[in-house]
C-alpha cells in the first residue's frame, strides 16, 4: 500500500512537470507567434489623411477648426476626450503644425493606438516620425536622434523589431557622424542606441560606447537667415490687410460656432438652416480668399501661403473631414481641388526660394537644399495631393550631390525600393 501511494505521488509529480513544460511551450510558442504576427503587421497605405474613415470623425470636434481653434488646440481637445481618430484626421490635414510639434503629436497618437491594440496605425505613425527626423530641415542632430530613439522604442513595444532596428541604425550613424554633439551627449546617446538595439533583439555590440571615436569637428549646415522651413506654411494671416477677408473669417467662425452649439445639444443632428448658413459663408470666403491670392499687390510668398492654407481647409471640407457634408458643390470638385492644392504648395516653395535670392551664394544653396527637403517631407506626410515622391527624392539627391563637401557632418542617402524612396544617413 505505501508503495502504491509512492508510485501515485511519483506519477502525479511527473504529470505536473509534463503539464508545466507543455504550458511553458505553449506560452513560448504564443509569444513567438505573436511577435512574428506583430512584426508582419500590415501597415496603412496611401496618405495619412486617408487613414481615418469619415464615419470615425467626431463632427463637434472637427468643426472646431472652422470656429477659429488652432489645429494643435483641436488635436489636444480630441486627445483629452479620447477621440484618437479625429485627432489623427486633424493632424494629417494640418499645414500649419511645425515639424517638431507634428512629430511630438504623432508620437502621442501612435502610443494611444498601440494601447488600443491597433498596431497597423501605431506602426505607420512611428515610421512617419522617423521620416520627419531624417527629412526636416528644421532640426538639430540631437533632436533627430531623440525622435529616432522614441520612434524605435514605440516599434519595439509592439514587437515590430525590424523597423525599430532600422531606425536605431539611423540614430547610431548620426551619433557617430555628427560634429555638433558634445562628448557627454555622444556617450549617453550611443548607450541609448545600444539599449534599444538589445531590446529589439539586435547585436548591441555594434554600439560600444568605449569604441566611439571622435567625429571630424565640422560646423555643419546650420540654419540660414530667412523664413522658417519645414513641412508647414509659416504665414501670419493677421498681417493680411483686407477688411473683407477679416469680416468673412469672423462670419465663418460665428456660423461654425452656432452649428457646434446645436450639435452639442443634439449630437448627430445637423440643422439644415445652420448648415446652409455656414455653407453660404464658406462660399463667400472662397471668393474673397481666391481674389486675394490673385491680387498682384500681395507678396508672392503671402499669396501662395494663403492659397495653401485655404485650399487645405477647402479640401478637408470637400473630403468629409468635418464629419458631415457642408458644401456639396466642392465634394464634386475633389480632383480639381487636389490639382489646385498641389500647385499652391509648389508655388509656395518657389516663393520661399525667391525670398532668399539676395542671400550669399552659400546660403542660397543651403536654402535650396532645405526647401527640397521640406517639400519632400510634405509629400511624405500626404500634405501635397498627387505629389510624386520618387521625383522629389531624385531632385533632392541630385542637389545633395551637387552641394557635397560644403561642410556637412552627414548627408541624406536615398535609395528606391519599388516606387517608394527610402532614406538613410551617409558620411559626407
Amino acid at each position: 500500500m505505501p508503495g502504491d501511494r509512492k508510485r501515485l505521488v511519483l506519477l502525479l509529480s511527473v504529470g505536473a512537470v509534463v503539464l508545466a513544460l507543455i504550458g511553458a511551450g505553449l506560452i513560448g510558442a504564443y509569444v513567438i507567434l505573436n511577435r512574428q504576427a506583430n512584426s508582419e503587421v500590415g501597415l496603412p497605405t496611401g496618405p495619412m489623411s486617408e487613414w481615418t474613415p469619415e464615419e470615425a470623425i467626431v463632427e463637434r470636434l472637427a468643426l472646431l477648426t472652422l470656429a477659429g481653434w488652432t489645429d494643435q488646440a483641436v488635436i489636444d481637445r480630441c486627445l483629452i476626450e479620447g477621440e484618437t481618430d479625429t485627432a489623427l484626421s486633424v493632424l494629417a490635414n494640418s499645414v500649419t503644425l511645425k515639424d517638431r510639434t507634428r512629430a511630438g503629436l504623432l508620437l502621442r497618437i501612435a502610443s494611444l493606438y498601440a494601447d488600443q491594440d491597433r498596431p497597423d496605425l501605431a506602426g505607420g505613425l512611428y515610421r512617419k516620425v522617423g521620416v520627419i527626423a531624417l527629412l526636416s530641415p528644421a532640426f538639430s542632430d540631437l533632436t533627430r536622434i531623440e525622435l529616432l530613439l522614441q520612434g524605435a522604442t514605440g516599434l519595439t513595444g509592439m514587437s515590430q523589431d525590424d523597423a525599430a532596428l532600422a531606425m536605431l541604425d539611423q540614430a547610431g550613424d548620426l551619433v557617430r557622424l555628427s560634429g555638433t554633439l558634445k562628448p557627454a551627449q555622444r556617450q549617453n546617446l550611443i548607450q541609448a542606441v545600444r539599449n534599444g538595439y538589445e531590446a529589439a533583439g539586435g547585436d548591441a555590440s555594434l554600439f560600444d560606447p568605449t569604441q566611439l571615436g571622435a567625429p571630424a569637428m565640422q560646423t555643419g549646415l546650420l540654419a540660414v537667415e530667412g523664413p522658417s522651413l519645414g513641412a508647414f506654411i509659416d504665414l501670419d494671416l493677421d498681417a493680411i490687410v483686407s477688411d473683407s477677408y477679416r469680416n468673412v473669417v469672423v462670419a465663418r467662425q460665428e456660423a461654425a460656432a452656432n452649428l457646434l452649439q446645436a450639435l452639442e445639444q443634439r449630437p448627430g443632428e445637423w440643422p439644415a438652416g445652420l448648415v446652409a448658413g455656414l455653407s453660404d459663408v464658406l462660399k463667400v470666403e472662397d471668393t474673397v480668399v481666391m481674389g486675394l491670392v490673385e491680387d498682384t499687390g500681395l507678396p508672392p510668398r503671402q499669396q501662395a501661403g494663403l492659397a495653401v492654407q485655404w485650399l487645405s481647409l477647402k479640401n478637408g471640407i470637400a473630403g468629409g473631414k468635418m464629419g458631415g457634408s457642408l458644401v456639396p458643390e466642392w465634394e464634386a470638385q475633389a480632383e480639381e481641388l487636389g490639382v489646385m492644392f498641389h500647385g499652391a504648395w509648389i508655388r509656395y516653395g518657389e516663393s520661399v526660394l525667391k525670398d532668399a535670392s539676395s542671400a550669399s551664394a552659400t546660403d542660397a544653396d543651403v536654402r535650396r537644399l532645405n526647401q527640397l527637403k521640406a517639400e519632400l517631407l510634405a509629400g511624405e506626410l500626404g500634405l501635397i495631393p498627387g505629389y510624386d515622391m520618387l521625383a522629389g527624392a531624385l531632385r533632392l539627391q541630385e542637389t545633395s550631390e551637387e552641394l557635397a563637401g560644403m561642410g556637412v557632418d552627414w548627408m541624406l542617402g536615398i535609395s528606391v525600393d519599388g516606387e517608394a524612396p527610402r532614406y538613410s544617413i551617409l558620411a559626407p
